[in-house]
């Protein structure tokens, strides 16, 4: 059973699709996209049923449960196909069969459902949603949460973040927390310095380079 919200986006996407192709014809982009929905969601209480968020906390504070270390990354889009190469290599490493996807704006859920994948699912496979992979991967406004069954790991993207007061773009980054016996082969596979786990931005013009070391919260970094 799809949520409401999703439903009401398939079907306004239909609509539209029907304006320019034949009356019944469905775009199978669509339908590659929604066997991702997990059929149980309606069933999961993501907040309950995780074992690597806190229900209700919110950054700057430690979202987290467990006792991670973490990798820091500029936030904006989920997934490019390097770093989708390199995040299943990380789930590979945790012995990690699936992944959950949760994405909210603003506080609130975008999306009522859960998206599950197998960690074996190919960067094309994931891109061949149409608008539901864009919601799910490449959108710059989406807050994401991201974590398996297996509790070694969870990611958060946070778009919406704001930590350096005047920046009129806010700082948007995304945390990777691992825990703490695989953190070393982690950051070698996302090309980290463990003493030092910032993303390389040096590809980004110097005076455009935003200092992620002011962007993230103090209560992540070692102790």
């Amino acid at each position: 059973m799809k949520s409401n919200r999703l439903k009401e986006l398939v079907e306004l996407h239909d609509d539209i699709w029907d304006m320019y192709f034949p009356i019944g014809e469905r775009n199978p982009d669509v339908e590659k996209a929604t066997k991702f929905i997990d059929d149980n969601s309606e069933k999961m209480n993501f907040w309950q049923e995780n074992e690597v968020f806190v229900e209700g906390a919110e950054l700057p504070e430690m979202i987290f449960k467990n006792d991670f270390d973490f990798g820091f990354f500029l936030g904006g889009e989920l997934f490019d196909s390097t770093s989708f190469n390199q995040f299943t290599q990380v789930l590979k490493l945790l012995g990690e069969e699936k992944f959950f996807i949760y994405p909210k704006r603003e506080g609130e859920t975008l999306i009522d459902d859960v998206f599950s994948f197998s960690s074996d699912v190919t960067w094309e496979e994931l891109m061949s949603g149409d608008f539901i992979s864009f919601l799910t991967v490449s959108s710059l406004e989406l807050d994401l949460y991201l974590c398996g069954t297996s509790g070694t790991w969870g990611i958060f993207l946070a778009n919406n973040f704001c930590y350096e007061l005047g920046s009129p773009a806010g700082t948007p980054i995304k945390l990777w927390g691992v825990q703490k016996e695989y953190y070393s082969k982690f950051c070698s596979i996302v090309k980290l310095n463990k003493d030092y786990p910032f993303e390389d931005l040096s590809s980004i013009a110097f005076e455009e380079r935003p200092n992620l070391t002011e962007w993230i919260p103090p209560c992540y970094f070692k102790k």
